[in-house]
């Protein structure tokens, strides 16, 4: 029988004239349009549906893996187009492909003979940005037999579309493109913001966004309105959960009170402590179907916790009415909104409360009943209330054990400071850090800045809402290594400053939220991305920022620190070696059974008695920190410094050589 890359051509003309029309597929830019589907779907009727699914999935299966077999040859092959295009024999990779007739039929090249050109610069091997999807025989297929799935869309073709939009973000246009003809919008836009998440690249964003505003457009939305308003339920209930029945149990996911990956069992109506071994045996596939639900809801969580904690850059408000099916009973956002505090004014009332069983809770515990349709509601900012009200939040939280989906409660506040006043249109206060270059671009993005130039400009935020951009100055520092894109692996700070209209302005002119919400970024970078996290650099010289190391590591508790302080001087009390715990100004000191150690709040590196010798512990991820309750979701140090005071006041237990060696050296 008949091949063509791999793929088996039956006897009949309908097969190759079905295979000519997704080989034709040869613009990235261009999607198919309704007469290609047409002529698609005719020619498979012709086939049968069954028929053609049959043959072409596992083919098409394989062909998506096999980009992971490609990469390993990229250099390869590029070394060898380089010494041809400079000894004069490069030719075309499509004539070296038609030339093999064992695998290409006759009739393809006779369709490609005059028409199909090919860029000899594209490497028919590399699969993430477009060039093997479009440029080769195979990758042509491919996309046909993806978009095919339109026409089929309750069909395993449809999944196979969702697993390739996974692994070729590139191409998530022609995904994209596939939804949009064939999902309800609230499915269809979920897909979409999920792939939006996971791409960086800034064109391709904007392509997106063009689509989503389209689709808004169609529904007379803009598209902010539609990621708000077009969200699915996922099969959750109004509580939140979903529940399904097995061995007698119920068996779910509760997004309000679990994370989407905690599988929860009821009997009788009440969550038990454990799964039922009789239950569990029996359980497999609904297990199976749950994690994948899990996995899905973790997701979408994540899409519009961003969504919702991006307000602060962007204010909005909401009708009360408007506001609570959106927010509040909607089956997937209600578990956010839920664990948020929202700030409701009607005429002279202005109160901040959460949603309770018993109505919205005030942080004194006086229950709301007078919301209705002449309410405002705003998500609440601890910038707009007073220590003492601010303190009550977080005690409540605490004291509930409730977990924000993001830091409200806690959330860092930054007010200029008598430096920048003098300094004027100028901040130095995150200056002269240094950071690992690749991970501080890499969370720019996810923040939402432009990482310019950052060996000599720096990044940048936009922020539309108040006209305005804010900078924030790097340059690159060499220290002996080097970028994994360009330049040196390092780069020093130096001013934060604000524009509007191109034009520097005062801090003062700058809103307090605003102002607030860059600086807790910037701390953020330095936090997550300073050298001075690293407990592996300890032992570097002078040249190579030793100096600096040793004063970040243990240096004065920033903004983030002291929240992270107060946090756990809530959470040490109520942990099983309390007794073994204190406070000691910036570290939480765990006294073990081998010696003291003294964790540093703010980067969590640690020093031991008599003689604050220093003790490297490289984090794993697997603390016990995620058995502890934590007031917030972000703030890995928090957790990583719990982890370590437990490991540490039990140090008798450690079984790592690496540990136990430095602490009896010590």
């Amino acid at each position: 029988m008949r091949s063509l890359k791999g793929l088996t051509v039956p006897p009949g003309s309908e097969w190759e004239e079905l295979f000519t029309l997704f080989l034709a597929l040869d613009n990235h830019n261009i999607m198919p349009d309704n007469e290609w589907y047409q002529a698609a779907l005719e020619k498979i009727s012709a086939i049968g549906k069954e028929v053609y699914i049959d043959h072409v999935v596992k083919w098409a299966s394989n062909k998506m893996d096999d980009h992971e077999a490609y990469k390993g040859r990229m250099d390869e092959y590029w070394n060898k187009r380089f010494a041809e295009k400079h000894t004069g024999t490069m030719g075309s990779s499509l004539e070296t492909a038609l030339q093999q007739q064992a695998t290409t039929p006759d009739w393809v090249n006779q369709v490609f003979k005059l028409d199909y050109t090919y860029d000899h610069n594209v490497n028919p091997l590399y699969t993430n940005s477009g060039y093997y999807f479009y440029y080769t025989l195979s990758g042509r297929l491919l996309r046909g037999i993806l978009h095919t799935a339109a026409l089929f869309p309750d069909t395993e073709l449809m999944t196979m579309v969702d697993a390739f939009s996974r692994s070729h973000l590139h191409e998530c246009m022609d995904v994209i493109h596939i939804y949009t003809r064939t999902l309800p919008a609230d499915i269809t836009l979920a897909r979409i913001l999920r792939i939006q998440g996971k791409i960086k690249d800034k064109p391709l964003l904007k392509k997106i966004e063009a689509v989503i505003t389209k689709l808004g457009k169609s529904m007379n939305m803009s598209s902010d309105q539609m990621k708000e308003a077009m969200v699915p339920d996922f099969g959750l209930d109004p509580q939140h959960r979903i529940l399904l029945s097995t061995g007698g149990y119920s068996v779910g996911l509760d997004l309000l009170q679990h994370k989407p990956a905690d599988i929860v069992w009821w009997e009788n109506g009440q969550k038990l402590a454990k799964p039922p071994t009789s239950a569990k045996k029996e359980a497999d596939a609904v297990l199976k179907k749950l994690k994948a639900d899990g996995k899905v809801l973790s997701e979408q969580l994540n899409i519009h916790r961003n969504r919702i904690e991006n307000v602060y850059r962007q204010p909005q408000s909401w009708v009360f009415t408007a506001w609570l099916p959106l927010y509040i009973t909607h089956p997937l956002i209600g578990a956010l909104g839920k664990r948020l505090i929202w700030q409701f004014s009607k005429q002279e009332m202005q109160y901040a409360a959460i949603w309770t069983a018993q109505g919205f809770r005030t942080a004194s515990g006086e229950i709301l009943n007078w919301m209705d349709e002449e309410t405002t509601v705003e998500l609440w900012h601890p910038i707009l209330a007073d220590a003492a009200h601010v303190l009550q939040w977080r005690t409540y939280f605490t004291n509930n054990e409730i977990q924000q989906p993001f830091k409200q409660a806690f959330r860092e506040v930054y007010l200029i400071t008598d430096a920048e006043e003098t300094t004027g249109t100028y901040s130095n206060r995150f200056a002269s850090h240094i950071l690992y270059k690749d991970q501080f671009a890499a969370l720019c993005k996810v923040r939402g800045w432009t990482p310019s130039d950052m060996e000599y400009t720096g990044p940048n935020i936009k922020l539309p809402a108040w006209e305005m951009q804010a900078n924030f100055s790097t340059r690159g520092i060499y220290l002996g290594a080097e970028s994994k894109v360009r330049g040196s692996a390092h780069v020093t700070t130096d001013t934060v400053m604000f524009l509007r209209k191109k034009k520097i302005i005062s801090l003062s002119e700058v809103p307090p939220i605003v102002f607030s919400e860059v600086m807790r970024d910037i701390d953020l970078y330095v936090g997550v991305t300073s050298i001075g996290n690293d407990p592996t650099w300890h032992d570097r010289s002078e040249e190579e920022g030793g100096r600096y190391w040793r004063n970040y590591a243990f240096g004065d508790l920033s903004v983030t620190a002291k929240i992270r302080e107060e946090a756990l001087r809530n959470l040490v009390p109520r942990l099983p070696i309390a007794d073994k715990c204190r406070f000691e100004g910036k570290f939480l000191v765990v006294d073990g059974s081998f010696t003291t150690y003294k964790i540093h709040m703010g980067s969590g590196n640690i020093l031991m008695a008599p003689n604050d010798s220093y003790l490297c512990i490289v984090p794993d991820g697997k603390g016990f920190a995620n058995k502890v309750f934590l007031p917030f979701e972000g703030d890995s140090t928090l957790s990583i410094i719990v982890s370590k005071a437990i490991l540490l006041a039990n140090d008798k237990k450690i079984t790592d050589s690496t540990i136990l060696r430095q602490i009896k050296r010590n």
